[in-house]
């Protein structure tokens, strides 16, 4: 999930206690809306140099972590974007194992 929020989370940022996210809000309480779902082709373009996003990684049990600049793409590369399932095609838990089978 991609958002604009502050430099840092609030201290209340709670700890994920299920996938999806029933929602989630920008630091000012405004919430976001889901409007679809991304493939990692339309996630790439976000990242450039330039481009004023942060990226908000939620994991069960831990507290939601916000990604931004160098952290955010090496996060992309080394760990999101392999994870992501393509759209004109079906996918499989096998395909995101790698070496872990």
């Amino acid at each position: 999930m991609v958002s604009s929020l502050p430099p840092e989370l609030p201290a209340w940022t709670p700890v994920v206690t299920k996938l999806p996210l029933d929602s989630l809000q920008l630091w000012d309480g405004t919430e976001l809306e889901r409007s679809t779902e991304l493939d990692a082709a339309a996630v790439k373009p976000l990242l450039r140099y330039g481009v004023d996003v942060v990226l908000v990684v939620a994991s069960v049990s831990k507290p939601l972590r916000r990604l931004s600049g160098d952290e955010m793409r090496a996060f992309w590369r080394d760990d999101a974007a392999v994870r992501i399932a393509p759209r004109d095609r079906p996918a499989y838990l096998t395909d995101f194992l790698g070496d872990r089978l």
